[in-house]
């Protein structure tokens, strides 16, 4: 009998993966850099959408239009993914290196993080994406 429980996305997307950000000149070499986000099947993913759908939609009727433009659509999907962010770290340490100043993890330093860097906030996209990276690694739970 298969226990269905092997896919549950639910827990895993809650509990959050880590991501190792790859250099964007190659997409391969891993920089030791880490990003921990929650998964699509989270509550946290769910309640974000929602909140990015109803200002959407106020700032439709309040400017009597029916399309976002293309710089609202990336601050919006800086703000998803900063929201469903719950920590980054540069090795052992919980901060990252910008510009030779460490930036300790904040909702707003990741949304400014994923406005400036749209390579890596694209690699964030692609893992999020895979339902893959929140399912338990193994038959158990």
């Amino acid at each position: 009998m298969t226990d269905l429980a092997q896919f549950d996305t639910r827990g895993g997307s809650n509990q959050g993966a880590e991501i190792e950000l790859k250099d964007p000149r190659d997409g391969k070499t891993g920089l030791g850099v880490f990003i921990k986000v929650m998964g699509p099947d989270s509550h946290k993913f769910r309640e974000a959408l929602l909140l990015g759908a109803r200002k959407r939609r106020e700032a439709f009727m309040r400017d009597n239009r029916n399309e976002s433009t293309p710089q609202e659509i990336e601050e919006g999907q800086a703000e998803l993914f900063a929201a469903l962010t719950l920590g980054w770290r540069d090795g052992d340490d919980p901060a990252l290196q910008l510009d030779g100043e460490r930036v300790e993890f904040s909702e707003a330093a990741a949304r400014d993080f994923y406005l400036e860097y749209p390579r890596f906030r694209q690699q964030i996209d692609q893992f999020i994406s895979s339902v893959a990276n929140f399912m338990p690694r193994s038959g158990t739970t």
